[in-house]
């Protein structure tokens, strides 16, 4: 094992939120996960708000990835501060195109494997994850609610 080994990952202990749901409605975390640029090995999870116990429904969470060079460009001009001296304030993180933006296929969709099941795009559930082995510059989480019982956290954890 090499020495760094287990240092190079965001999430530092697990998974980190990109987005929290509370009510019915539209979410879009916009970029999130610029730090991990080209990291190729990337987790997502569905679970209860703030780890609580509890069940959810009528969640459904849809994630995107992009290579893009330009959603890089936005997240580290937003997170410098620079967007931030604009009047009215706006945030880029939701300027990238929709075309720069892809559905991150769900392995499940090729893999017909016993495991398989456990894999989705979109999440509906907790419990249910999604695998992506690409080098996503950032990927983004669009969540809608319709009907819903009980508040979501969108977890992403990612490793080179």
């Amino acid at each position: 094992m090499a020495s760094g080994a287990g240092l190079n990952r965001v999430g530092f202990r697990g998974g980190k939120i990109i987005l929290t749901c509370t009510k019915d409605g539209t979410y879009d975390s916009g970029i999130v996960m610029s730090e991990a640029m080209a990291f190729s090995k990337w987790l997502f999870q569905l679970r209860v708000e703030g780890s609580g116990s509890g069940t959810v429904s009528g969640w459904s969470v849809t994630l995107y990835g992009t290579i893009d060079p330009t959603a890089f460009d936005l997240y580290e001009q937003y997170f410098e501060g620079q967007w931030k001296a604009i009047t009215p304030v706006i945030s880029p993180l939701t300027l990238l195109p929709a075309t720069s933006w892809v559905g991150i296929p769900a392995p499940s969709t090729e893999d017909t494997s016993p495991d398989a099941y456990a894999w989705a795009n979109p999440l509906t559930a907790t419990g249910l994850s999604l695998y992506s082995p690409a080098p996503w510059i950032a990927v983004r989480a669009v969540a809608v609610g319709s009907s819903s019982t009980g508040a979501i956290d969108v977890l992403a954890f990612a490793v080179p």
